[in-house]
């Protein structure tokens, strides 16, 4: 492998890895806003200090309380059943 190829190479792990990394604090707001927004007691300041798992839950377990669990939300407590499968 050639300098130049090397170069390359870490240039682009460096883009991908970057990439996952701002996907993964996309997700994290994501958490915080849900959190800050969806439930009728405001509860985003103890919430802020869950991990992000236990955020998830919390945020799974408020739209299980919700019949019909809203349609954009469907998918997303789906996936989180599916896990715990």
């Amino acid at each position: 492998m050639t300098p130049e190829q090397h170069l390359r190479d870490v240039q682009e792990w460096r883009a991908v890895v970057g990439k996952a990394i701002v996907c993964f604090g996309e997700l994290e707001l994501i958490t915080y806003q849900c959190l800050a927004h969806i439930p009728s007691d405001q509860i985003s300041e103890t919430s802020s200090q869950l991990g992000f798992a236990r955020r998830i839950d919390l945020i799974v377990e408020i739209l299980e309380g919700r019949r019909p669990i809203p349609e954009p939300a469907e998918n997303f407590v789906s996936l989180h059943r599916a896990r715990e499968r």
